[in-house]
């Protein structure tokens, strides 16, 4: 008889991405039990169009009235409005963090992140009314507009 020992294979949970649906809080490979449970992120969308149209409704500037604005192209006080949102986002939300997020349909978006799977810590931030608020007001959202999970698309960024 051979002295041999059972290796069990790790499987990995099917999540759903791009649901409100809340993930059970990670597993990593090598723990104990057949079922390796994913990393997922949650957060709220944005994109470029998002930030000019928050720049223009919530940050006056000058580039309408100012003579040497009305030289410069539209792209690119378009992108400096843009780049003006990200800041004041940022700064209202103390630098959160954000993701490069893959959505149910395969397409990629930036996602500012709200919390995670990862621990039972960032699972409470993904549901805490206080900081769900928080993020509702620096991003002009409606309070009823609920956080989804995703999938990472590609690298976090902190």
């Amino acid at each position: 008889m051979s002295d041999t020992t059972t290796v069990e294979v790790q499987r990995r949970m099917q999540l759903a991405t791009d649901t409100t649906e809340v993930p059970p809080v990670q597993k990593k490979r090598g723990c104990e039990g057949p079922i390796w449970i994913p990393l997922r992120v949650c957060g709220f969308l944005y994109t470029y169009e998002d930030l000019v149209a928050y720049a223009e409704k919530n940050l006056p500037d000058d580039f309408d009235v100012d003579a040497k604005a009305k030289k410069r192209s539209i792209s690119l006080i378009r992108d400096c409005r843009r780049q003006t949102a990200l800041r004041h986002i940022k700064k209202l939300l103390n630098k959160p963090h954000y993701a490069v997020v893959r959505l149910a349909n395969g397409d990629i978006e930036t996602c500012m992140l709200v919390g995670s799977n990862y621990d039972e810590k960032d699972l409470s931030n993904a549901s805490d009314p206080a900081v769900l608020d928080k993020f509702r007001k620096a991003l002009d959202l409606d309070s009823s507009r609920q956080p989804r999970w995703y999938r990472l698309g590609r690298e976090v960024h902190w």
